[in-house]
């Protein structure tokens, strides 16, 4: 099956009359089957990255926006899509001030490679907690931006904590354990 792109329109004759009708036709069938190819696999990767548990962040560099994100970004700290889509990188920030926070996003850049490292977030209610961060910068359509993955570390802690807790007690029962 074919797809054609069709332009009609009135065709004047020397008294400026209709004398009948001109069409242009244009065979589309590759664009739209590269079209529906293209959609086809912006689903898939929206489902991956909506799907994901870990936030997933685009940053804009410039004006230090969240440009993109997925929806485990945003309940992590609380926030509705709408809400989160105002926030800049500071206004999530627990551990760092301006400053400091603008001297690491632009050593990242700079650096032009990905960095993992620890930090603090404050979530919608004011609250803290623990977060792994990794960020890689990248260029997109001559805009600097930070691709960014954060890991809530609250969880992991607490049961590693609790893991301990039970590997404690269980060495200093003096009932034996099989």
């Amino acid at each position: 099956r074919r797809t054609f792109s069709v332009t009609k329109g009135p065709l004047h004759g020397p008294d400026g009359q209709v004398a009948g009708v001109f069409g242009i036709g244009r065979d589309v069938t590759a664009l739209r089957h590269d079209e529906e190819a293209l959609r086809e696999r912006e689903e898939i990767y929206s489902a991956i990255v909506n799907q994901a548990t870990d936030g997933i962040v685009l940053l804009d560099m410039q004006s230090r926006r969240f440009t993109e994100f997925n929806d485990a970004a945003c309940h992590s700290l609380g926030y509705s899509r709408e809400e989160f889509a105002r926030l800049t990188a500071q206004d999530i920030q627990g551990g760092m001030g301006p400053e400091e926070l603008d001297a690491l996003l632009h050593s990242i850049e700079s650096q032009g490679k990905a960095r993992n490292f620890d930090s603090i977030h404050r979530r919608a209610d004011g609250s803290l907690h623990q977060v792994e961060l990794s960020y890689q910068p990248i260029e997109i359509r001559g805009r600097s931006y930070l691709v960014g993955l954060w890991r809530d570390l609250d969880e992991k802690r607490h049961a590693a904590e609790q893991l301990l807790k039970l590997s404690l007690a269980v060495e200093q029962s003096p009932v034996s354990v099989i």
